[in-house]
């Protein structure tokens, strides 16, 4: 932020910053190559740092279901995070389709 847009913000608000933010949803089906363990955890806790909100479940097949909404360019950081996987699982198969923003509270597992 420059010098004039910090002396504007501090008085009556930056125009720069007051830009409506855009929500996008997403729905994320993914397998990974190992079903141990230790894939859900890791992509909540990267969730709640971008403050992405949604949930992330198992289902019965080994695919994770994510149902994922925040920001475009943070919802953008967190899909090429899941498109990877967290180290020790490996990504196999991912899908990923856009929905309606339901206005998610917070990302949970399920």
């Amino acid at each position: 932020m420059d010098k004039k847009c910090t002396f504007i913000y501090l008085k009556k608000g930056c125009p720069q910053l007051n830009k409506t933010t855009v929500l996008k949803h997403y729905d994320l089906i993914i397998k990974i190559y190992r079903l141990d363990g230790g894939f859900r955890f890791p992509i909540m806790e990267r969730a709640w740092k971008l403050g992405i909100k949604g949930y992330i479940k198992k289902d019965g097949s080994g695919r994770y279901s994510i149902e994922a909404e925040g920001e475009e360019a943070l919802i953008a950081d967190f899909i090429e995070y899941c498109k990877k996987g967290p180290i020790g699982s490996p990504v196999s198969s991912f899908q990923i389709n856009e929905g309606n923003v339901v206005n998610y509270d917070s990302f949970d597992i399920r």
